[in-house]
């Protein structure tokens, strides 16, 4: 339920913005600060206020129409070259300066590791209480099989799934932790055309 609240309307992406000339930057759904520039090295702290987008499920390019609903981060003003985005020492994103100024698509920022992670472990919850209610359960609470072991054993099993889901929902409850984050643009070669 936390995550379906996170992901309503109204909670916008994560549209960043900084010119590596001037050192302004702006963002929403995170503050940038302590734009720093050394040679061709950009730097800057970003504070995550939301939670990030998820990743589209597909492999492959994201439709135009749906690039919006995705995180942003665009670099004007950057010498020519190609650049790999670094967080927190993670290798992120690689692109020239023309597609970096354009603005890239970010979905394997380590915020978005932990959301994804969230989301598996949702999906590990969910399946404990499907577990617990599953048709198949019909067989052995009130039909042939309830006085067999296993239709004796049954209502404990699923009063131990519905224990576990409940736990689990209980410590999903906070979501992810939202942090500041150091992101570093660093100069790379070979060239990408």
């Amino acid at each position: 339920r936390t995550l379906a609240n996170a992901l309503l309307s109204g909670e916008s992406p994560w549209l960043l913005s900084v010119d590596a000339k001037s050192g302004r930057a702006s963002g929403s759904g995170a503050n940038i600060s302590d734009v720093k520039s050394k040679g061709k090295t950009l730097s800057f702290a970003v504070q995550e206020l939301v939670w990030p987008s998820p990743a589209a499920p597909v492999r492959g390019e994201v439709h135009p129409q749906l690039r919006r609903n995705l995180d942003q981060l665009s670099i004007k003003n950057l010498a020519p070259g190609n650049y790999r985005l670094v967080v927190d020492g993670k290798s992120v994103a690689t692109a020239n300066h023309v597609q970096w100024a354009a603005g890239l698509g970010l979905h394997s920022t380590p915020a978005h590791a932990s959301l994804e992670s969230y989301r598996k472990s949702i999906y590990d919850k969910n399946a404990h209480f499907v577990y617990s209610w599953k048709a198949l359960n019909q067989v052995h609470i009130v039909g042939e099989r309830r006085k067999s072991p296993s239709g004796r054993a049954l209502p404990a099993e699923v009063i131990e799934f519905n224990k576990l889901t409940n736990q689990k929902d209980k410590a999903l409850g906070a979501g992810i932790r939202l942090k500041s984050r150091q992101w570093r643009l660093v100069p790379v070669t070979p060239l990408i055309p």
